[in-house]
């Protein structure tokens, strides 16, 4: 009996795989009609703004034409103007253009009213204003180029109708008048680029607008040859794009470069790699990375489901107005009314009312710049509330995993997946819980508590100790979050959320209780921490957390104490009456972590003096929007530049081998971009990369207000390598193959010891409470089995020698490498934590 009993089960369980499986294949088909509908609402919205230029089929179809249009506008250009005869009206002012510029315009105008019933003599009007128009633009430009370039400057955030009456009124007053085309002179100019392009391109026919009538208007509409190519782009994109999803059964396994991931043989057959470059696929189909496989898999293996409790709070505090726990307002921002002023005498306005027009205008355009962005991340909620409801209640759901050409890993399905962002992340959890049964695990999970409110900068200890002090709010949260809201102040609300929820449990069951969220463990500034392993630097090691200390280093802090202490300098030793109001100014506003933080993440990874200027004005109008008192007024923008100064020169004197690394790594790039080959180098896991940066130049018209077309012929590129990015992202292309090999590495060595749960992201690792000692060791060990007794520099240049040849006696001698003991990362707290 017993063994019928298990017979049934079994058939039982085969019958739920087949049935799961089944679901899976119409999930599969779903995704395709989703990305079908998607590229269809697409098309509907260009056409009901009459925007059919901007279409996936017509912009193709446009960047064959234009090329083409401009060479047969620059001949007709020509032969009239050196006609002996009567010169044909329109000649002299298409003369005034340049030929692509009016390639553009026309190639646009006509696709745009290709589906407007309008007359040929309609057409040509309406196309000859749009030209006169940007004739106008490149006559007030030739008149004044720097007043040009302040206005363009000034509607850099403006839509076209705003260009062109800004554009009109201030040259007005400015008293630049231009004679005004004739009726006549636009129907002349928009026939002849009409008729161009009907001969040029063959994409338009005229037709008779009632061939029953004697003089019966013509109308240009799209030939049929042409609606059917746009008709087959349509299909072949919308098939191309489907909206991808979670799977409801384990994703198809990676053995080779082609056909992991989804299982339905209609859908396009995914990559391994994210890429296009032929040869490099044809390199992987015939390379052995056995590591590589197991890693990928293994995280796509990991099984997840919806965390509903999650799900409910966000439900409830999206339908009470969003605003909670960094969620976007489910209603826009208000502006203010618009001052009572006599707008049309302007100039009878006193200074008190041209400055309370100007702060107006200031306060509009903040508001319409946090507008926009609240309904992008509005939005991206929504899209993200809408998956985690579809897969609400499946037990286990999957995410496929592909890796773009460094070799780093990402989830394919959109919206919602392990790699996003807070919101995302606290709605997901392991599938399958796994019991804490001692004190190591439980340190993991209260961590994980403590750096999700945001107590991630003291001991570990220390970060435990907060949760016991916070017991009583932990434990209020999690039996009611809607009236206890404290959770919503955390750093990342709903990960804290999720986490209270857990601490909760264990803290009424105790050992045994099973554990589902990912305990997460992330690296201290990533990027700079590799860098100072490839050079064994011990002053960038220290400040990264490399070495074994006591306390956490803090390496945005350190950056942020110089440039208050040099700032305090200048305050003490400088004349300079501007450099000291500043100095104070800034002091005054405040200079934390947080002001130095992007600039020291992303130098690693290609950040210059530029991007820190930035990223600097960026934080000061971050911290305005939030509150702060702003002692600059309007224009923060000096305070920027003098203060990313003092930032830049700080980060300098922090990671100086870093940047020697850097240096050296861009300098050994361009000789190979000088001998035309991209730069090839395998991973420490058996991945080989390509860096091969196309050059695509002239490719792009671009009129005087600003409208720019790709072409995209451009696909097609010069044939040539882009010589500037290829060594401006080496550093970081370089940085990120190594980070995505030590991810890779730790996934293998920790699934060797028994963990089957992983939440991957680049430089955030992620396992279960009751594993998280496992891979806590195990990082370790795949971080010094890189690195330790491995020249990484000595190898890249090896593999780069056959390309370079000769060259290679050009290369600049290699930096000083210092004697930082890689083991040391072995009992380093705080290297991930």
């Amino acid at each position: 009996m017993t063994m019928m009993n298990e017979i049934a089960g079994q058939d039982a369980d085969i019958e739920i795989a087949e049935k799961l499986f089944d679901e899976q294949l119409e999930l599969e088909l779903e995704m395709s009609g989703l990305g079908y509908k998607r590229v269809q609402n697409t098309l509907d919205y260009a056409d009901k703004r009459n925007c059919a230029s901007t279409k996936p089929g017509e912009r193709t179809l446009m960047g064959y034409a234009i090329p083409m249009l401009s060479q047969s506008i620059s001949d007709w250009i020509a032969e009239a103007m050196a006609s002996k005869g009567r010169r044909h009206s329109a000649a002299g002012p298409l003369s005034g253009l340049e030929a692509d510029v009016s390639a553009f315009i026309t190639m646009r105008f006509l696709f745009d009213t290709a589906a407007i019933e309008m007359t040929i003599q309609s057409l040509a009007v309406k196309l000859g204003a749009a030209i006169e128009q940007e004739c106008r633009y490149a006559w007030y430009e030739e008149q004044n180029p720097g007043y040009f370039k302040a206005l363009k400057d000034y509607c850099v955030d403006r839509n076209l109708r705003q260009k062109k009456v800004i554009f009109g009124l201030n040259f007005k007053k400015k008293g630049y008048e231009v004679e005004r085309w004739k009726e006549t002179t636009k129907l002349h100019v928009g026939l002849v680029l009409i008729e161009l392009a009907e001969q040029t391109t063959g994409y338009f026919k005229r037709t008779m607008v009632d061939q029953k009538l004697k003089d019966t208007p013509y109308r240009l509409a799209l030939t049929e040859k042409t609606m059917e190519w746009i008709g087959r782009k349509v299909e072949k994109h919308s098939a191309l794009c489907p909206v991808y999803l979670p799977t409801v059964v384990k994703p198809k396994a990676w053995t080779g470069p082609i056909g992991g991931g989804y299982h339905h043989p209609g859908l396009p057959q995914m990559k391994l790699v994210k890429t296009r470059h032929k040869a490099y696929m044809e390199e992987l189909e015939s390379h052995h990375m056995p590591l590589v496989y197991a890693g990928i898999n293994a995280v796509q293996d990991t099984a997840w489901k919806i965390n509903c409790d999650v799900l409910e709070v966000l439900e409830w505090a999206w339908e009470h107005g969003g605003g909670i726990g960094k969620l976007p307002s489910t209603a826009d921002l208000e502006l203010a009314p618009v001052p009572d002023l006599n707008l049309q005498y302007r100039e009878e306005w006193t200074e008190e009312n041209k400055q309370t027009w100007k702060e107006w205008k200031w306060a509009a355009k903040k508001v319409y710049k946090s507008n926009v962005k609240l309904r992008s991340k509005r939005l991206s909620l929504m899209k993200m509330r809408w998956v985690a409801d579809k897969f609400r209640d499946y037990s286990e759901i999957f995410f496929p995993q592909q890796m773009d050409f460094r070799g780093r890993l990402y989830s394919v399905p959109n919206y919602l997946n392990p790699q996003g962002c807070d919101v995302a992340k606290g709605l997901l959890t392991f599938a399958t819980g796994k019991p804490i049964v001692n004190k190591d695990q439980v340190k993991w999970l209260a961590v994980h508590g403590a750096n999700n409110w945001g107590e991630d900068k003291c001991t570990l200890d220390q970060r435990v100790h907060w949760v016991r002090d916070n017991e009583a709010m932990i434990k209020a949260i999690a039996e009611d979050p809607l009236e206890n809201q404290d959770w919503a102040d955390a750093d990342k609300p709903f990960q804290f959320l999720a986490w209270c929820f857990e601490w909760a449990g264990f803290m009424e069951e105790g050992y045994g209780y099973i554990s589902h969220i990912p305990i997460a463990m992330d690296g201290s500034c990533n990027g700079l921490q590799i860098f100072s392993l490839i050079l064994r630097d011990p002053i960038g090691g220290h400040a990264t957390n490399l070495l074994p200390t006591d306390l956490p280093q803090d390496i945005y802090q350190i950056v942020a104490d110089k440039v208050i202490a040099s700032l305090e300098e200048v305050i003490k030793t400088s004349d300079d009456a501007d450099q000291l109001k500043m100095a104070h100014e800034c002091l005054e506003f405040g200079i934390t972590r947080k002001t130095t933080k992007r600039q020291v993440m992303v130098l690693p990874y290609g950040g210059t003096f530029r991007s820190c200027q930035n990223y600097t004005i960026e934080h000061i109008e971050d911290r305005i929007e939030d509150g702060a008192v702003c002692p600059w007024g309007d224009d923060v923008w000096p305070a920027g530049m003098f203060l990313a100064s003092y930032i830049w020169r700080a980060i300098e004197s922090t990671v100086v081998a870093a940047r020697e690394c850097m240096g050296w790594l861009q300098k050994t790039a361009r000789l190979c971009s000088k001998m035309d080959m991209p730069v090839n180098w395998q991973t420490p896991v058996g991945f080989p990369v390509m860096q091969s940066y196309e050059d695509f130049k002239n490719n792009r018209v671009k009129t005087k207000l600003g409208e720019v077309v790709i072409k995209l012929t451009i696909k097609e590129g010069t044939g040539k390598l882009d010589k500037v990015r290829q060594a401006n992202a080496i550093s970081p292309n370089f940085v990120h193959s190594l980070d995505a090999s030590a991810l890779i590495l730790s996934v293998c060595k920790s699934a060797d010891k028994g963990v089957t749960h992983f939440g991957m992201v680049h430089d955030s690792y992620a396992t279960h409470a009751a594993d998280a000692p496992v891979l806590a060791r195990s990082l370790r060990e795949a971080f010094v089995e890189m690195f330790d007794g491995h020249m990484v520099l000595e190898k890249f240049l090896d593999e780069i020698r056959p390309i370079l040849g000769e060259k290679i006696k050009d290369v600049p001698e290699m930096p000083l490498t210092g004697n930082l003991n890689v083991a040391d990362v072995l009992d380093s707290p705080y290297f991930f934590a």
